[in-house]
Protein backbone atom coordinates (compact mmCIF):
# COMPACT_ATOMS: atom_id res chain seq x y z
CA UNK A 1 0.00 0.00 0.00
CA UNK A 2 2.79 2.26 1.02
CA UNK A 3 4.25 1.65 -2.41
CA UNK A 4 1.03 2.81 -4.18
CA UNK A 5 1.00 5.45 -2.60
CA UNK A 6 4.24 6.21 -3.56
CA UNK A 7 3.86 5.73 -7.18
CA UNK A 8 0.43 7.81 -6.49
CA UNK A 9 1.95 10.56 -5.19
CA UNK A 10 4.97 9.92 -8.20
CA UNK A 11 2.28 10.26 -10.81
CA UNK A 12 0.51 13.05 -9.27
CA UNK A 13 3.77 15.20 -9.23
CA UNK A 14 4.68 14.24 -12.33
CA UNK A 15 1.18 15.62 -13.62
CA UNK A 16 1.55 18.70 -11.97
CA UNK A 17 4.19 19.36 -13.58
CA UNK A 18 3.13 18.38 -17.18
CA UNK A 19 0.74 20.67 -16.86
CA UNK A 20 2.54 23.34 -15.66
CA UNK A 21 4.93 23.60 -18.36
CA UNK A 22 1.19 22.58 -21.28
CA UNK A 23 0.17 26.48 -19.91
CA UNK A 24 -0.23 28.65 -22.72
CA UNK A 25 2.89 31.13 -22.72
CA UNK A 26 2.96 34.79 -23.45
CA UNK A 27 2.99 36.15 -26.70
CA UNK A 28 4.62 39.61 -27.26
CA UNK A 29 3.71 42.20 -30.28
CA UNK A 30 6.31 44.18 -31.32
CA UNK A 31 6.44 47.55 -33.67
CA UNK A 32 9.57 48.83 -34.94
CA UNK A 33 9.72 51.18 -37.30
CA UNK A 34 11.63 54.67 -38.24
CA UNK A 35 10.15 58.60 -37.95
CA UNK A 36 11.19 61.67 -39.47
CA UNK A 37 10.67 65.11 -39.47
CA UNK A 38 12.08 67.65 -42.16
CA UNK A 39 12.89 70.94 -41.61
CA UNK A 40 11.18 73.18 -43.91
CA UNK A 41 11.96 77.09 -44.40
CA UNK A 42 8.73 77.53 -44.36
CA UNK A 43 9.47 77.30 -40.43
CA UNK A 44 11.24 80.18 -39.91
CA UNK A 45 10.33 83.99 -41.39
CA UNK A 46 12.15 86.60 -39.80
CA UNK A 47 11.89 90.32 -41.96
CA UNK A 48 11.43 93.75 -42.11
CA UNK A 49 7.99 95.73 -41.10
CA UNK A 50 6.23 98.49 -40.94
CA UNK A 51 7.59 102.21 -41.97
CA UNK A 52 10.99 103.23 -40.62
CA UNK A 53 11.43 106.34 -38.37
CA UNK A 54 14.24 108.62 -38.75
CA UNK A 55 15.65 111.81 -36.60
CA UNK A 56 18.40 113.65 -36.40
CA UNK A 57 20.30 116.36 -38.93
CA UNK A 58 20.33 116.45 -42.42
CA UNK A 59 17.89 114.41 -44.81
CA UNK A 60 17.43 111.06 -44.00
CA UNK A 61 15.52 108.41 -45.80
CA UNK A 62 15.13 105.21 -44.68
CA UNK A 63 12.71 102.22 -46.57
CA UNK A 64 11.86 98.48 -46.76
CA UNK A 65 12.52 97.68 -50.24
CA UNK A 66 11.74 93.70 -49.78
CA UNK A 67 11.12 91.49 -46.16
CA UNK A 68 14.87 91.20 -46.32
CA UNK A 69 16.31 94.79 -47.76
CA UNK A 70 16.17 97.79 -46.56
CA UNK A 71 17.67 101.12 -47.80
CA UNK A 72 19.25 104.15 -45.39
CA UNK A 73 20.68 107.64 -47.49
CA UNK A 74 21.86 110.36 -45.13
CA UNK A 75 22.69 113.64 -47.16
CA UNK A 76 23.48 117.01 -45.58
CA UNK A 77 25.45 116.31 -42.80
CA UNK A 78 27.79 119.19 -42.56
CA UNK A 79 29.74 119.79 -39.84
CA UNK A 80 31.50 117.39 -36.88
CA UNK A 81 29.04 115.58 -34.83
CA UNK A 82 26.14 116.00 -37.08
CA UNK A 83 24.07 112.61 -36.86
CA UNK A 84 21.38 110.87 -38.46
CA UNK A 85 19.38 107.85 -37.14
CA UNK A 86 16.77 105.47 -38.51
CA UNK A 87 15.14 102.89 -36.87
CA UNK A 88 13.71 99.66 -38.76
CA UNK A 89 11.32 97.18 -36.81
CA UNK A 90 12.34 93.20 -37.57
CA UNK A 91 9.51 90.59 -37.21
CA UNK A 92 9.81 87.24 -36.50
CA UNK A 93 6.76 85.93 -38.40
CA UNK A 94 7.71 82.29 -37.60
CA UNK A 95 4.55 80.19 -36.28
CA UNK A 96 6.70 78.48 -33.33
CA UNK A 97 10.26 79.18 -33.45
CA UNK A 98 12.32 82.42 -31.95
CA UNK A 99 14.59 84.52 -33.64
CA UNK A 100 18.40 84.62 -32.10
CA UNK A 101 19.61 88.38 -33.59
CA UNK A 102 23.24 89.49 -34.08
CA UNK A 103 23.60 92.54 -36.05
CA UNK A 104 27.25 93.11 -37.70
CA UNK A 105 28.69 96.29 -39.52
CA UNK A 106 29.58 95.01 -42.49
CA UNK A 107 31.13 97.99 -44.16
CA UNK A 108 31.73 102.02 -43.56
CA UNK A 109 33.99 103.11 -46.86
CA UNK A 110 35.17 106.31 -45.04
CA UNK A 111 35.83 105.87 -41.47
CA UNK A 112 37.77 108.45 -41.30
CA UNK A 113 34.68 111.15 -41.80
CA UNK A 114 31.94 108.86 -41.22
CA UNK A 115 30.95 106.83 -37.74
CA UNK A 116 28.31 104.00 -37.92
CA UNK A 117 26.90 102.42 -35.30
CA UNK A 118 24.03 99.83 -34.82
CA UNK A 119 22.12 98.59 -31.82
CA UNK A 120 19.61 95.31 -31.75
CA UNK A 121 17.27 95.96 -29.02
CA UNK A 122 16.67 92.61 -28.67
CA UNK A 123 18.69 90.02 -29.72
CA UNK A 124 16.48 87.51 -28.85
CA UNK A 125 12.54 87.61 -30.38
CA UNK A 126 9.95 85.15 -29.90
CA UNK A 127 7.50 83.42 -32.68
CA UNK A 128 4.96 86.98 -33.82
CA UNK A 129 7.19 89.47 -32.06
CA UNK A 130 9.43 92.61 -32.64
CA UNK A 131 12.48 94.29 -32.28
CA UNK A 132 14.43 97.33 -33.61
CA UNK A 133 17.27 98.10 -35.45
CA UNK A 134 18.51 101.21 -34.90
CA UNK A 135 21.39 102.53 -36.80
CA UNK A 136 23.44 105.82 -36.94
CA UNK A 137 25.38 107.64 -39.15
CA UNK A 138 27.79 110.23 -37.60
CA UNK A 139 30.24 112.77 -38.72
CA UNK A 140 33.12 112.34 -37.47
CA UNK A 141 35.01 115.71 -38.98
CA UNK A 142 34.16 118.80 -40.34
CA UNK A 143 35.11 118.31 -44.36
CA UNK A 144 36.71 121.07 -46.74
CA UNK A 145 35.22 118.98 -49.22
CA UNK A 146 32.50 116.86 -50.43
CA UNK A 147 32.86 113.30 -48.59
CA UNK A 148 30.80 109.97 -49.10
CA UNK A 149 30.53 106.28 -47.89
CA UNK A 150 28.92 103.19 -48.44
CA UNK A 151 27.59 101.56 -45.81
CA UNK A 152 25.94 98.04 -44.89
CA UNK A 153 24.70 96.61 -41.55
CA UNK A 154 23.73 92.92 -41.98
CA UNK A 155 21.39 91.32 -39.41
CA UNK A 156 21.82 87.44 -39.20
CA UNK A 157 18.58 85.81 -38.00
CA UNK A 158 19.12 81.76 -36.81
CA UNK A 159 16.97 79.64 -35.47
CA UNK A 160 16.16 78.50 -32.22
CA UNK A 161 13.82 75.37 -31.00
CA UNK A 162 11.49 77.00 -28.79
Amino acid sequence: MKKRVGILGILIAILVLGIGYAAISDIVLKVNGTGTITAADTNFDVKFTGTPTTSGDGTISATIESDLQARLTVTGLTKKDDEATAVYTILNNSPELTASLVASLKENTNTEYFDVTYTLGDSSVTAGNTTTLTIKVKAKATPITDQTTTLEVDVTASPVEA
